[in-house]
């Protein structure tokens, strides 16, 4: 079932057309919502004639559409976003030649960008899908508030030429730039809207409301992006921008020594190279608290830990777990972390029970540290304890009842809970399990372990039937039934 958001908004239309109150290139319609300094930074922003990258015979045949085509996202005064939709409608009515070009605006509030993921596509879909971007020369001046509904569908889409036109270097630099404070041109002659949705991804979303930026367009001076994607056929625009604090990037212009690291970076970029832009998107469109530099690479750390915690051996997975027993606050992060921890419980439990307890007893003692180490760190151990003990009991029931002392002894308050009580019951029934059919030698070592049990599980009638076993040392063995 597709998940979908509902987005309140307001519509303006700009373009060039004759009506009574006027003529040439200007908001025709507007929703009554709008303020007049939201409609200033509109008008400045929205292209005129002439304004839209022209498609090249070579993008005509790689990419979906045909007929030139931008969008952009670009927050205004007072806090709301407006995503823009521009395309030709037609012939020039002023008759200087050329297509007229059309743009719709939607205005939304900062706070409902979160709903759509912080993806501006998602929201550029939702306007194909309900017929906003066919032009409308001919609307009311006065526009109603539309409810649109935004699908937030991460079926597998492919990152398209990010990926096979654009090297690794210039991926990475890219990304550098916009998480930096660097304004980016690319000159990329490609589908411009799934590059710029696969860059964006790139970044974590609260950052995406804050980023302005255009596919399609011309550069402008006026229009003050932080990113823009263009076909420049000519270095006109290179020349334009040159001295200007913007970088002017084409796919092969990048050195290596431009391109910087980093934990989130070099999460960003293997997700790239592995062509999984939907992992990518349900991975930064969280509504992260803290999206500093320090934040972002911590958060990094995790998912490149949890992509490769399977190759991993036993000793640095249970440091991983440990390192990241600490508080934290953010409940996006705490989600990750918790990922994290489940994915390394399930290997470890595996990895334990296939193992003799021989290699596994080494690690016993971590293990009980980690249970002991507050709530989360018991609710990660305590299946791991249940699985090492089984290890134990299949190849050493008399040192599987020393070490289940240890968890048996100066239990802390968190991990008084029934799931405990019932790992230790579990345990007992299978040791009294082993010692009915056990010869007298074999039980011999298990004698004085269970005064140290007494002392523990006082009421426990399992220890007890098994004191008095000792109470008669000439019965070979226990036998089903016995007292």
């Amino acid at each position: 079932m597709t998940i979908t958001t509902t987005l309140t908004c307001e519509q303006a239309i700009f373009t060039s057309t004759r009506t009574p109150t006027g003529e040439g290139y200007r908001i025709i319609a507007a929703g009554k919502g709008l303020r007049p300094d939201e409609k200033q930074v509109i008008i400045r922003n929205s292209p005129s004639h002439d304004s839209l990258c022209p498609l090249s015979e070579e993008m005509s045949k790689v990419c979906d559409w045909k007929e030139p085509r931008a969008f952009a996202l670009y927050p205004l005064p007072g806090g709301r976003l407006c995503a823009a939709y521009s395309c030709n409608a037609g012939a020039e009515h002023t008759g200087r030649g050329g297509q007229r070009v059309y743009t719709f605006n939607l205005v939304f509030p900062t706070e409902q960008f979160a709903h759509c993921a912080f993806n501006p596509f998602h929201i550029l879909r939702a306007m194909v899908t309900a017929g906003l971007t066919t032009p409308q020369l001919n609307p009311p001046p006065m526009l109603p508030e539309i409810q649109l509904e935004v699908g937030l569908d991460w079926a597998a889409r492919q990152i398209g030429p990010w990926r096979t036109i654009v090297p690794s270097v210039t991926r990475r630099y890219s990304l550098q730039g916009l998480l930096g404070d660097r304004a980016l041109l690319f000159n990329l002659c490609a589908d411009w809207f799934d590059a710029a949705e696969a860059l964006l991804l790139g970044l974590p979303g609260p950052l995406r409301s804050k980023l302005s930026f255009c596919a399609g367009l011309k550069y402008s001076a006026g229009r003050t992006h932080r990113l823009y994607l263009l076909h420049d056929a000519t270095p006109a625009t290179k020349n334009r921008t040159a001295g200007q604090k913007i970088s002017y990037v084409e796919p092969d212009s990048v050195r290596e020594l431009l391109a910087r690291g980093g934990a989130w970076i070099d999460f960003v970029e293997r997700m790239w190279e592995r062509g999984d832009l939907s992992a990518l998107a349900r991975r930064t469109s969280r509504a992260f608290a803290d999206v500093s530099l320090d934040a972002r690479e911590r958060m990094a750390k995790w998912y490149n830990t949890l992509d490769g915690v399977a190759n991993l051996e036993t000793p640095k997975i249970l440091a991983m777990v440990g390192e990241s027993l600490v508080p934290i606050r953010d409940e996006v992060e705490r989600a990750i972390v918790d990922e994290l921890h489940a994915a390394a419980q399930r290997i470890l439990c595996d990895r334990f029970q296939t193992k003799a307890w021989s290699e596994t007893a080494i690690f016993w003692p971590t293990i009980v540290h980690l249970w002991r180490r507050g709530e989360v760190g018991c609710k990660f151990a305590l299946p791991l304890l249940e699985s090492a003990l089984r290890s134990a009991m299949r190849d050493d029931p008399v040192a599987a009842a020393k070490a289940a002392l240890l968890i048996a002894r100066d239990v802390p308050e968190h991990a008084k809970q029934e799931s405990h009580t019932a790992l230790l019951d579990g345990f007992w029934k299978q040791l009294v399990a082993w010692a009915e059919h056990a010869s007298q030698v074999a039980l011999q070592p298990l004698r004085p372990l269970l005064t140290e049990w007494r002392s523990v599980r006082r009421n426990c009638p399992m220890v007890t039937r098994l004191l008095g076993h000792y109470s008669s040392p000439s019965q070979p063995a226990m036998v089903s039934g016995q007292r």
